[in-house]
């Protein structure tokens, strides 16, 4: 812990951002006062790490302290500057933004197998993850949620979403998108993660033009490259207390 401390959490690593109506020659010198005496670190050493996938899929069962069953799916995910990243994120969307999402219907309201679901798109600057997680209702398993999951998951990489379904998923992510950047906090934070992200705090904007851009045959593709449903992780969760 202390060495990934003194390597990553240094000036020389660390990006400052400032937004909103500020006299520049009045906030240097707080900023000189407060971090110029902060030691740089020992090593300017980067690594690219090259993620390794199995070919077949791995799966893990474990015993939990719940009252129900949980299920997470783990699928190798694009890098966030990648356009599938992008694509990625609403097709996630599709599947579970509102209750009108495929997987959050199908899941909760129709089979009414899960209290809840959601789907995670992780945007890291090298390869990362994308993560689907439920929460059971009573005396349903686990099982079953997958299999309707990796079914839906199948049919979307072979026929693609409707018209419809992306128009909605674009309204919804743009209306998100711009609507976390209201504050100047929320302008810095967004800059400055892409600055260390991407190498380039623009390209936040370049972000909004990516999902934007987001077509029908972008959401098949996307599909079948990184949710390959014959490759990923599953992690059964099983209340201790059932045998």
């Amino acid at each position: 812990c202390h060495r990934f401390y003194d390597r990553w959490y240094a000036p020389d690593q660390a990006v400052l951002v400032l937004a909103g109506d500020l006299d520049i020659d009045r906030v240097l010198p707080i900023i000189e006062q407060r971090y110029g005496g902060l030691t740089p670190s020992k090593t300017q050493e980067t690594t690219t790490i090259q993620p390794v996938v199995d070919a077949q899929r791995s799966h893990v069962d474990l015993k939990t302290n719940t009252a129900t069953e949980r299920l997470v799916l783990g699928f190798r995910g694009p890098s966030a500057t990648a356009s599938d990243n992008a694509a990625l994120q609403v097709l996630n969307d599709i599947l579970f933004g509102g209750d009108s999402g495929r997987l959050q219907r199908a899941l909760v309201t129709e089979h009414e197998l899960a209290v809840s679901a959601y789907g995670y798109v992780a945007t890291l600057r090298e390869h990362g993850a994308y993560e689907v997680g439920v929460d059971l209702r009573p005396t349903c398993r686990v099982e079953d949620a997958e299999a309707l999951i990796i079914e839906a998951l199948g049919e979307i990489a072979m026929h693609g979403v409707t018209a419809k379904e992306l128009a909605k998923a674009h309204n919804r992510i743009e209306t998100r998108f711009y609507r976390a950047l209201q504050t100047a906090q929320a302008k810095a934070q967004a800059l400055g993660y892409w600055e260390i992200v991407a190498g380039d705090s623009s390209f936040l904007f370049e972000r909004a033009r990516q999902l934007r851009s987001v077509g029908m045959d972008d959401i098949r593709n996307v599909a079948a490259r990184w949710l390959d449903v014959t490759r990923y992780a599953s992690v059964y969760g099983r209340p201790a207390h059932v045998r």
